[in-house]
């Protein structure tokens, strides 16, 4: 088992809800919709407020002010749109392999909280070789004087992961109260570089519809509610593997990011077996199947003009 790991990043804690976070998100960009992607949103806004309590997404009219030139605006009604081939397994912005020498945290994706117990969230970028096996990310949490509270670890959402593509990460200390912590280093350890790409990453996927928090009633197969206030965001994808094998225990990940890459909600989902609530085992080659990602309040607050990044993954 190799290493890809660099040395640990440290980034100052960005806070949900807090306005510190307004660095320029280069990766991503604005391409967050990829060819055979059918996403139903509304396009551009602006936060009404000057200075919103809860900055879910971008604060467009600051943006503009500042002369930033990403994060503007939020695809399709930019008209933006920076595909990437989905029979990958994969539907978001074009991966750049350029971004790092080796897989390590993306700072300018990290969200963590604001209070209670602490957690962390962000995408991991593959700059190297595929990355295989069970890489995972490290968090070391200091406070004020520098000293360390703890050091959690959590693994990477998505493998194997190929050159350049992003992955999805959450690490949580629930036990520390995030007020406590004022530095975070982060590092990806563990994996196998250089593993097979295409197990189970042969997964094509298709967004039906979705429904906002707060929405109208869903009834479908593995998942129902009777709508309002309180309710989920709830997005149903179609699934298909375009492969040539089996992928077992198929499985959809979901990743809200605003306009400057942060990562405001992380979801997963099993592809169901046609017509009922149990997951599927096996997804046959040129078959098709659902599975329905819900993303429960507060995370889906806010969230409803915003096309979710999809990863495909199995075995």
């Amino acid at each position: 088992m190799s290493t890809a790991s660099l040395q640990p990043q440290r980034f100052p804690p960005r806070r949900v809800g807090s306005a510190a976070a307004r660095g320029v998100r280069r990766l991503l960009g604005l391409g967050v919709l990829a060819v055979g992607l059918s996403v139903a949103v509304v396009g551009c806004g602006s936060d009404e407020a000057a200075e919103p309590s809860d900055q879910r997404v971008d604060d467009i009219e600051a943006d503009l002010e500042a002369g930033v030139d990403a994060g503007v605006c939020l695809p399709p009604a930019c008209g933006t749109t920076v595909p990437f081939v989905p029979t990958d397994g994969y539907v978001g912005p074009d991966p750049a392999p350029e971004v790092a020498p080796s897989a390590a945290v993306d700072g300018a994706s990290v969200v963590v909280a604001e209070r209670g117990p602490w957690w962390g969230q962000g995408l991991v970028v593959n700059g190297g070789a595929v990355l295989g096996g069970s890489p995972s990310v490290r968090a070391v949490l200091r406070d004020g004087a520098g000293s360390e509270i703890t050091s959690v670890e959590a693994p990477v959402l998505v493998t194997p992961l190929r050159p350049g593509e992003p992955s999805p990460f959450r690490v949580e200390a629930p036990d520390v109260d995030a007020s406590a912590v004022v530095d975070v280093a982060w590092e990806v350890v563990g994996g196998t570089v250089g593993a097979d790409g295409s197990v189970g990453r042969t997964l094509e996927l298709n967004v039906a519809w979705n429904r906002p928090a707060g929405g109208q009633a869903v009834a479908v197969p593995g998942y129902g509610d009777g709508g309002g206030p309180g309710s989920p965001l709830v997005t149903y994808v179609t699934v298909t593997n375009t492969g040539g094998a089996p992928v077992g225990a198929p499985r959809v990940i979901a990743a809200w990011v605003d306009g400057r890459g942060r990562i405001l909600g992380l979801a997963t989902a099993d592809v169901l077996a046609p017509g009922t609530p149990d997951p599927l085992g096996s997804l046959a080659p040129g078959a098709a199947a659902d599975a329905v990602v819900v993303l429960e309040p507060p995370a889906a607050d806010g969230l409803a003009s915003v096309p979710p990044l999809l990863w495909g993954v199995g075995t």
